[in-house]
């Protein structure tokens, strides 16, 4: 019986290990390689905040806040800054 449990435990963890290589691999191919300062990632997140985007465990609402939030902040991207013209 304890065989079967460490069998089944090392399978689990493996699955998980690759899954997440898989995940970052993933997240890594998708994301620019310019890397960002610690500047730009504040400011990153004030923009995801002022869009309605509250830190997890504030609300309930997840993953229906992100996905507001994220298309709130892709509108603002997609429209000039006013004061270029």
């Amino acid at each position: 019986m304890k065989t079967l449990i460490c069998m089944a435990l090392g399978l689990l963890i493996g699955v998980t290990l690759i899954a997440s290589s898989d995940a970052q691999t993933t997240l890594t191919s998708s994301v620019s390689s310019v890397s960002k300062t610690r500047a730009d990632v504040k400011a990153e997140l004030a923009t995801w905040r002022a869009a309605g985007l509250q830190p997890a465990g504030l609300n309930n609402n997840y993953p229906d806040d992100v996905l507001q939030a994220a298309a709130i902040v892709e509108q603002r991207r997609a429209r000039p800054p006013a004061d270029s013209q």
